[in-house]
């Protein structure tokens, strides 16, 4: 046999060799993954009255935040549907009209069975998960507390920039784990954070300095009328 024959013999069992290779990885689960399947949920803001949603955004007042501070509200969500389901809760449709107040506020959600973990707003794209794979049986409540903070900005950094964000709640019959961190899927129902967008409030480093001119000009008044005073006083003597 010649060494031509021998390697067109080769070649044909190398790509037989890789047709199988690609066989056995599509077996193994390299198709497109399926989903759990969503169950239904109420949701409440004292886990005594439930309904498919909540009256309004999760957080009142919260339209101006100052730097280093820090708010939180509580919410029930219950597994309405006829088998136990597990929770999952992402943060999603965040809009920041800068790079400033995207990474500088942070969001956690955390139940009785999951401490948070703070994350800023840059890092959902176009989601990031906050809770996943709580179990929560049938008919049975899970409170979820959501925290939502600003970092310690100085100066005029972040200052009449705003920032708007949602969190979305699913529960499916099946843990989701496998899904990526920032992937939105099995969020069926979308909770509003604020009902306006949240804004830093004027906290800029000018404001001594206007304070100082107030209180000079304050000052200069106060010494005219005293002189004043006293001029008039050596007229009348």
């Amino acid at each position: 046999m010649s060494v031509t024959a021998r390697s067109r013999r080769g070649n044909r069992a190398a790509r037989a060799g890789v047709a199988a290779a690609v066989l056995v990885l599509a077996s193994l689960g390299v198709a497109e993954p399926s989903y759990a399947t969503p169950l239904g949920m109420e949701f409440s803001t004292d886990g005594i009255t439930y309904s498919p949603s909540l009256a309004g955004p999760l957080f009142n007042g919260i339209a101006l935040l100052v730097p280093g501070d820090s708010q939180s509200a509580s919410f029930w969500v219950r597994n309405v549907s006829g088998s136990a389901g597990y929770l999952r809760v992402v943060l999603s449709d965040v809009i920041a009209s800068s790079t400033v107040i995207a990474d500088e506020i942070t969001v956690s959600s955390s139940t009785p069975a999951t401490i948070g973990t703070a994350v800023p707003l840059s890092s959902a794209a176009p989601c990031r998960v906050l809770v996943e794979g709580d179990f929560v049986p049938s008919g049975s409540a899970v409170k979820v507390t959501a925290t939502l903070a600003l970092g310690n900005l100085t100066g005029t950094a972040g200052q009449k920039d705003t920032a708007s964000m949602s969190l979305g709640i699913g529960m499916s019959d099946a843990a989701v784990g496998s899904l990526p961190p920032t992937s939105c899927n099995g969020a069926s129902t979308i909770l509003p954070v604020s009902g306006d967008p949240v804004a830093l409030a004027y906290t800029g480093s000018d404001i001594p300095y206007r304070v100082i001119a107030l209180s000079a000009g304050a000052l200069g008044v106060g010494l005219f009328l005293l002189v004043a005073a006293r001029r008039r006083r050596r007229e009348d003597a």
